[in-house]
């Protein structure tokens, strides 16, 4: 029998865990919502509300997350399900001072946002609007309105190479493809262990090649030192 060609190359065992279908990440819509770093970001919007926000080194954490209030349940489910399959897994979820989303995978510290992208509609002008448009020459109602779409688009900041953006399509939503997101997450955590190293081979190299011009400047002082001698 002939042998069967091998593999270009092995799964990583993270990503085949998370291809495997008993190991799907589920978004229950009666999921308890609890994890700390939520907990912070409720509050700092709740202090942000009362205008109660401290400034400077009190201010306090919270995930960066930017959706309407139509949507934050759904986001925070959605980060729930997400945040605690990833401790499950070893890997580490903070929120920052500055607003940041911090997911320490493979010890690789990922930056993530989570968004909710407004969307374009006409806009209805109201009677008042009609009635000054017709009293003022210079007063014309806005052709659109900017609204929520109730879409979430979750990004992988600072990553290019590999994939870091998943977002609601037609058929899908956010939560179908966690998952995903969990191998899309390892794959960024690999890339910049891989670029360390590439980066770490070049400052090697560059070092020998600075050590190789000094030997030969030490070698021509030496040179030149022998010739005067002889002179």
């Amino acid at each position: 029998d002939t042998p069967s060609a091998e593999p270009d190359h092995a799964v990583h065992p993270l990503i085949a865990f998370e291809l495997a279908a008993e190991n799907k990440i589920a978004v229950p819509e009666d999921l308890r919502v609890k994890h700390p770093a939520i907990a912070q970001t409720k509050s700092y919007w709740a202090a942000q509300k009362r205008g109660e926000v401290p400034y400077g080194d009190n201010k306090p954490a919270r995930l960066n997350i930017s959706v309407s209030k139509t949507t934050a349940p759904r986001a925070f489910r959605l980060l729930q399900a997400l945040f605690s399959a990833l401790e499950r897994r070893g890997h580490r979820v903070a929120a920052t001072k500055e607003g940041k989303t911090i997911l320490t995978v493979l010890d690789e510290a990922l930056d993530v946002s989570l968004r909710e992208p407004s969307k374009q509609v006409r806009h209805v002008p109201t009677a008042k609007e009609l009635a000054d448009a017709k009293k003022f020459s210079w007063s014309r109602p806005t052709p659109y309105d900017l609204v929520s779409s109730g879409t979430l688009v979750l990004n992988v900041e600072n990553v290019w190479g590999t994939r870091h953006a998943w977002k609601d399509g037609k058929t899908q939503r956010l939560e179908d493809v966690l998952n995903d997101v969990v191998i899309g997450l390892i794959e960024a955590a690999l890339q910049k262990k891989a670029q360390r190293a590439d980066q770490e081979r070049e400052r090697l190299r560059q070092e020998e090649l600075e050590r190789q011009r000094e030997a030969a400047r030490q070698r021509a002082r030496q040179e030149r030192a022998r010739v005067r001698r002889l002179e």
